[in-house]
């Protein structure tokens, strides 16, 4: 059997830990209990290594849902396909600690006993950038914007739409995208996900409504507005419209 502890292993391991937004992981063949995750793992993600040894599906659950639908098929081959399946890269999102997206990309590979059992999985995980994720789900491409390759993507079964139309004739625009039936905008903070009456109370918001105006302008209630943008306020982390106004990434058309 292969021994983590092997000198190759060794050598891999300490060549990831050189980047801090990488970790080096070890599984079983089911992939369904952790044996090894390196240090630089809680750097990666935020949380401590631990957390994949009380709960080897952790990772899992943090999975983005909107856009990662084939993934769960794809870790099911990892743990019982051929050869050729268990042993490839794998694109992923995966919200951190905070509430923000990470990018990720997930090299996997079979870790073999010396009668050429698969005795259990490993790879090297790896944090990386909005633009690279996309340039490595398309392919190599000319320096296409990430919303150009999101509509054209295969693995994207979605429309990308700028704003609601209830609020398109409005004069703020807020960069966004949507996916199925929720939209994501940037942030100071990072990328945050919205519903569309969420991101509607946000524009009205910006355009100066009160909440009043807002609800006569939607034709809801001026409690739900609140309501709205309370949950928005929380995923930002903020409590005063003032900080709220300067996290949002918006400007006038």
């Amino acid at each position: 059997m292969v021994n983590i502890n092997d000198k190759g292993i060794n050598l891999l391991i300490s060549a990831v830990e050189q980047n801090p937004k990488q970790f080096f992981w070890v599984r079983t063949p089911d992939l369904l209990q952790q044996v090894y995750v390196s240090r630089s793992f809680n750097a990666a993600w935020g949380k401590s290594e631990d957390t994949l040894f009380e709960q080897p599906m952790s990772l899992m659950s943090a999975l983005v849902q909107d856009g990662n639908q084939d993934l769960f098929r794809l870790y099911d081959q990892r743990a019982k396909g051929k050869q050729e399946e268990r042993e490839k890269t794998i694109l992923s999102r995966i919200y951190s600690v905070d509430n923000s997206i990470l990018y990720v990309r997930d090299s996997c590979f079979s870790i073999y006993d010396t009668y050429g059992n698969v005795v259990g999985a490993a790879g090297v995980g790896q944090i990386i950038s909005e633009s690279e994720w996309f340039y490595d789900l398309e392919g190599k491409v000319k320096e296409p914007s990430p919303l150009d390759l999101l509509k054209r993507s295969p693995h994207a079964h979605h429309l990308v739409e700028p704003i609601p139309d209830k609020v398109s004739n409005l004069n703020v625009i807020i960069p966004c995208k949507k996916i199925k039936d929720h939209y994501y905008i940037s942030t100071t903070v990072g990328e945050i996900k919205l519903t569309k009456r969420q991101l509607e109370c946000i524009y009205c918001f910006f355009e100066g409504m009160t909440a009043k105006q807002t609800a006569k302008y939607l034709r809801i209630a001026p409690d739900t507005v609140n309501e709205h943008l309370q949950i928005v306020f929380k995923k930002l982390g903020c409590t005063q419209k003032l900080e709220f106004a300067k996290l949002i990434k918006h400007n006038n058309k």
